[in-house]
């Protein structure tokens, strides 16, 4: 499989062996990783993703998946009231759709 592992290593500026010692795991075992002789398990993949700020899927290669991301912290009164804002321009833009 196809991984973004190196491409993802070179643009943190991370070696080989400075990555493999961030992760705790040997220079080795992190190649092997690279060149996709054997899968990296789901908490190194997961350590990774903090690391580079990467989804697991981004690490894994899925380039579908690959999309800038926005994180959004809400409390419930403020979504429920963009919930109903977004409801409401839903509603208009059908309507005008039908006329």
């Amino acid at each position: 499989m196809k991984t973004n592992f190196e491409a993802l290593r070179k643009k943190a500026g991370y070696s080989q062996q400075e990555l493999a010692n961030e992760l705790g795991i040997t220079r080795a075992r992190y190649v092997n990783y690279e060149i996709g002789r054997t899968e990296a398990d789901y908490d190194t993949l997961l350590k990774l993703s903090h690391i580079y700020g990467e989804t697991i899927n981004t690490i894994l290669g899925d380039e579908a998946t690959h999309k800038e991301t926005v994180s959004i912290n809400l409390t419930i009164e403020d979504y429920e009231k963009l919930k109903g804002e977004l409801s409401d321009i839903i509603q208009t833009l059908i309507s005008k759709k039908s006329k």
